[in-house]
């Protein structure tokens, strides 16, 4: 069966900051999205904290060490015109907080809605 409002759930390239490029200042998570984004999932393979910003001048989230998360803006939506989402051309910023990572990486995978 096939909806006329369907779309199809597509990924953007996977985004990861090494251990060393992560700084105690907001800085760039990978590139501004290309698209609207419905979802994000972020993994923290370090052994530090790190905390997320989505403005790049505030902290609003944190990860402990070795943990993840997922953002998931089209939950509980009223219909497909209804849709919240992370607007085109904006990004996550990062940094630690205490003390800086020694090992590992961090993940963000953006996931966007596309009709065709």
């Amino acid at each position: 069966m096939s909806y006329s409002n369907a779309s199809r759930m597509q990924f953007e390239e996977l985004r990861v900051v090494a251990f060393g490029s992560i700084t105690n200042g907001f800085t760039e998570f990978g590139a501004p999205y290309a698209n609207p984004v419905r979802i994000l999932k972020v993994v923290n393979g370090t052994d530090a904290t790190i905390e997320l910003s989505f403005d790049g001048v505030n902290p609003h989230d944190v990860y402990l060490p070795d943990s993840a998360g997922v953002y998931d803006f089209t939950t509980n939506r009223q219909a497909s015109s209804d849709q919240a989402e992370q607007p085109k051309n904006t990004q996550v910023y990062l940094r630690y907080s205490g003390l800086a990572p020694s090992l590992g990486d961090m993940y963000l995978v953006v996931v966007f809605a596309n009709s065709q």
